[in-house]
């Protein structure tokens, strides 16, 4: 199984890596399944096969609450005609690109939503159950002409800076480039303070660096991710990779717009996810806003999705939305 791959999503029902005996099919939240290693999820018109570990080894190894509500949200949210299977203003299918994708339930909906998507997490949950999840879910049909879209797994440590990523590597984002190709983000600005981000700078276009068979690049039409926010030492991380994308993204083509960000939490440490939404204002520059519950109750409704109120009241969607750099200024 290789640790990288592009697939396109049509669902579950060809591959008979699918046929595992013992696989549950349910729409029960996360926490009450976490002992079943295999799990059908059911998703709109198909299913989508998970495999999880609950080893202990990694958090991300296994499907969590966050997971399925936003998935849930982003399917009634972008069911219109302009994002399902639409191509964006340039021509090209729309992208997305997910950080943390974990298991990959939110990587999966993008794309049978009809994005490109980029999935994204540190070596150890690509190698144990992302990889194999994107590969399960395989449609044998050819071509992907049907509305859906490709999934494509790479590495990304948020901890690397920006500045020493590379889109060369069909393996990582966070690795030395291919033998012989040296495409980096460009290096940032100083910052004006020591706690605040570059100004974006004049950039080549990361999408300068595209392999059609094995890459998706910048510009991201949506940035996404759940059940990322629990560590203070790696909040920090998740915002500066998350304010790279955005403004790579704006840069690497004149008809590109301020992608939007959306963060799925369950709000288990109350000052960890308020420091965290504070930092994204006032270092990075986000408007933050959080999603009504009633939206959230509404997606949960028309997925079919019927679980009591304190199975899910923790669970918050925020969505940031970049301001563009701020003006130079003396601190």
């Amino acid at each position: 199984m290789k640790p990288s791959s592009n697939i396109n999503i049509g669902g579950i029902g060809n591959d008979p890596e699918l046929e595992a005996e013992g696989a549950i099919s349910t729409t029960l939240p996360a926490h009450d399944t976490k002992h079943i290693p295999e799990l059908r999820h059911p998703f709109l018109s198909t299913e989508f096969a998970l495999r999880q570990l609950c080893d202990g080894g990694h958090n991300g190894t296994a499907l969590w609450l966050g997971g399925q509500i936003l998935a849930l949200y982003l399917a009634d949210t972008l069911s219109n005609a302009q994002t399902r299977g639409g191509a964006g203003r340039d021509g090209r299918r729309k992208r997305a690109v997910e950080l943390g994708s974990g298991v990959g339930l939110t990587a999966l909906a993008l794309a049978h939503l009809g994005y490109d998507v980029l999935a994204t997490d540190i070596p150890a949950v690509v190698r144990a159950v992302l990889s194999q999840n994107v590969h399960a879910n395989t449609t044998y049909a050819p071509g992907r002409f049907d509305g859906r879209g490709t999934v494509y797994v790479r590495e990304l440590d948020w901890s690397v800076l920006p500045s020493e990523w590379t889109w060369s590597n069909a393996k990582a984002i966070t690795a030395p480039a291919n033998p012989g190709v040296d495409v980096k983000s460009p290096s940032p600005s100083p910052p004006t303070r020591a706690d605040a981000p570059p100004a974006p700078t004049t950039q080549t276009s990361a999408s300068d660096s595209k392999s059609e068979d094995n890459h998706l690049c910048p510009p991201f039409d949506l940035i996404v991710s759940a059940d990322t926010i629990y560590d203070p030492a790696l909040s920090s991380h998740l915002l500066r990779t998350i304010h790279a994308l955005v403004t790579l993204s704006v840069s690497s083509s004149p008809r590109s717009t301020v992608p939007p960000v959306y963060l799925c939490l369950e709000r288990r440490d109350p000052a960890l996810v308020d420091q965290t939404l504070k930092q994204a204002q006032e270092v990075w520059n986000f408007h933050v806003g959080s999603v009504p519950k009633k939206n959230l109750v509404k997606a949960m409704e028309k997925g079919s999705v019927k679980w009591e109120e304190h199975e899910w009241e923790d669970v918050e969607i925020w969505k940031l939305t970049w301001k563009g750099a701020r003006s130079s200024k003396t601190a």
